[in-house]
């Protein structure tokens, strides 16, 4: 069972020794997260942002901190529904041969 982290800030965030594999999702980015995201024994990280999106320059902060902008496909989701899309895309993504 994945365990879920909610931040109180992107500052703590980006500083959170986690994963080595970090995706945000971003309105902006098209292409999606990539296939056979991670081996079995391997964790991940998935963030979302809040509604109306993310700023380009906070995308940069955490493209900074190594994390790796992701799209969710041609709609803007809302902040409620982003995270859930997130999560079944990285299963799809993780079970892709």
């Amino acid at each position: 069972v994945p365990s879920i982290k909610i931040w109180a800030s992107s500052a703590e965030f980006l500083s959170h020794p986690g994963p080595t594999r970090r995706y945000i999702a971003w309105e902006e980015q098209t292409a999606g997260l990539p296939p056979g995201l991670t081996s079995a024994n391997e964790d991940c990280l998935l963030a979302s942002g809040p509604e109306g999106g993310l700023p380009e320059a906070e995308v940069e902060r955490w493209k900074a901190a190594k994390s790796t902008p992701v799209g969710l496909g041609r709609r803007v989701l809302r902040a409620e529904t982003a995270p859930i899309v997130l999560a079944a895309l990285a299963l799809c993504a993780n079970s892709a041969p």
